[in-house]
């Protein structure tokens, strides 16, 4: 299957996981579909970084692409008058996977810049986590104080993920380091599914937060779970059963049915 075909399936997928989200009624089933899109841009992202001839460039459009659509995030509803009234202007629309393809695509180019130059991977490495700490302080000081309409446009700007989890942008990682052996991959990814979906499914991190409230207050129990936290394991209760939150609120795990879409050959995948 080539690049191109890919990416049309991945678009047809995110398109109906979108109507689902903004056209009421619509079956809560077209955002499982929905769950492939996401993994297969990431999958394209990992090949598109081995095999371009210009990584620089690449992930300079993925990032301008990242910033117009955060714009856009906050242009479209105020020219259409549907935003949150609650606030001053706070948009309702919030869509960008375009920062997290760029986070992915920068990370994965430094470790294909450096995969000959072990002590250069090492100091390239050093500098995007020193950047991500930093930068991530940074960035979460001032989209706690700016307008609301620009808590999308800072994180954009600066270069971070803008959608879906942290742990869930770990799957370039993953397509990257198994780009080369296919039966790697089918072996690995459904165990990461399958531990992403336990992990978010059984709201470990919201139980542990709820069982040590009495004991650290509600400060201390937010920072004890912040590891978890900062991997975008929200520490507040969104289902109030396990069927719920399988089926309707943490169905991410379901990307597990896009793996026959991820074995093809990646030399066919990305020339063709």
């Amino acid at each position: 299957m080539s690049a191109f075909a890919l990416k049309i399936i991945a678009l047809v997928l995110m398109t109906l996981d979108h109507v689902q989200i903004y056209v009421p009624g619509m079956p809560i089933w077209l955002r499982w579909l929905g769950r492939g899109a996401f993994v297969i841009f990431v999958f394209c992202i990992a090949e598109s970084v081995v095999h371009t001839h210009d990584r620089k460039a690449y992930c300079k459009r993925l990032y301008l692409m990242s910033v117009g659509m955060a714009l856009l995030d906050v242009a479209v509803p105020f020219l259409l008058n549907c935003y949150d009234t609650g606030t001053a202007f706070h948009p309702i629309i919030s869509e960008n996977i375009f920062g997290s393809l760029f986070w992915i695509a920068v990370l994965l180019s430094i470790l294909e810049e450096t995969k000959h130059d072990k002590a250069k991977r090492r100091r390239w490495l050093r500098n995007f986590i020193l950047y991500q700490i930093g930068g991530g302080i940074i960035v979460f000081l001032l989209t706690d104080f700016c307008p609301a309409w620009m808590e999308g446009i800072v994180p954009a700007i600066a270069g971070f993920p803008t959608e879906g989890p942290l742990l869930l942008t770990l799957l370039g990682l993953l397509f990257y380091l198994c780009r080369e052996n296919k039966k790697r991959l089918a072996a690995v990814y459904p165990v990461f599914c399958i531990c992403y979906g336990a992990l978010f499914v059984s709201q470990i991190t919201q139980r542990i937060c709820h069982h040590l409230m009495p004991h650290l207050g509600d400060t201390g129990a937010h920072i004890a779970v912040l590891p978890l936290t900062l991997l975008g394991c929200d520490p507040v209760f969104r289902a109030d059963s396990f069927r719920a939150s399988l089926l309707e609120v943490n169905f991410q795990w379901m990307m597990l049915f896009a793996l026959p879409l991820l074995e093809e050959d990646s030399e066919i995948v990305m020339t063709s």
